[in-house]
């Protein structure tokens, strides 16, 4: 107090001033540094869950695009349409290919991954089946190739849909639980900032009221010591 009082007028006013500066201060850093957080949460949400639900979704429409073609196939006996429902084969088999690297580079846990293992072997089966269903169809026995495709290809394909499904359920309970963590989050930040911004108003005030009553004191002991030596008191000293 004594070290307060020794200050010069303008000193305790610049003191009251920095004073609200810092709280200013302490609050930018608190709200950029939960608002970068924030941010980053949702860029978070974005690519490691709802871009990968869209690129499964993706991958299914691509699944029942292939049915089509395969049925094309079988119902084919012209070789320009054969070879022309091929290539469309091929082409869906590169964007499935295309599709499966980008997702493995945005799985975040084991069970994610073991799901997409699981896809990728049921994959690889119905590419052999399938194989065989289109050997057939090409020798034009189209029966046996309709056997093989009821019979082998579509409990498979129902694997891989299955697969698909489970890997999409995976990321919407992930996106969840990320947003649910996101608003836990702005409810810290909202509560922490109303803290810095009471408890640094408060800290301002108690300051201010501290200030006000040393400055005050000064004025009143001048003005004291300036009545006594109105009055002829000669030793009158103020502070």
């Amino acid at each position: 107090m004594k070290k307060l009082d020794n200050l010069k007028t303008v000193h305790k006013l610049i003191v009251i001033a920095a004073i609200f500066l810092a709280g200013q201060v302490v609050g930018t850093i608190f709200s950029t540094w939960g608002l970068s957080e924030l941010i980053q949460r949702t860029e978070k949400l974005c690519r490691v869950n709802l871009l990968p639900v869209k690129e499964l979704g993706e991958l299914k429409a691509i699944n029942y695009r292939m049915v089509v073609e395969i049925a094309f196939h079988i119902q084919a006996y012209e070789s320009a349409t054969v070879t022309k429902v091929e290539k469309e084969i091929a082409a869906i088999d590169q964007k499935v290919d295309d599709l499966s690297s980008q997702y493995v580079s945005i799985i975040v846990n084991d069970r994610e991954r073991k799901m997409f293992e699981q896809y990728t072997e049921n994959l690889r089966k119905f590419r052999e089946v399938r194989e065989k269903v289109l050997k057939l169809s090409r020798l034009y026995s189209k029966d046996g190739a309709t056997e093989v495709r009821m019979k082998e290809l579509v409990p498979v394909r129902q694997a891989m849909m299955e697969d698909l499904q489970a890997l999409i359920k995976e990321n919407e309970q992930q996106a969840q639980e990320n947003f649910q963590g996101s608003q836990v989050l702005t409810e810290k930040l909202t509560g922490g900032l109303i803290a810095i911004v009471v408890l640094m108003s408060l800290l301002g005030m108690v300051t201010a009221w501290v200030v006000a009553t040393r400055i005050t004191k000064n004025v009143t002991d001048v003005l004291g010591a300036a009545k006594k030596l109105a009055d002829g008191d000669l030793t009158a000293r103020s502070g």
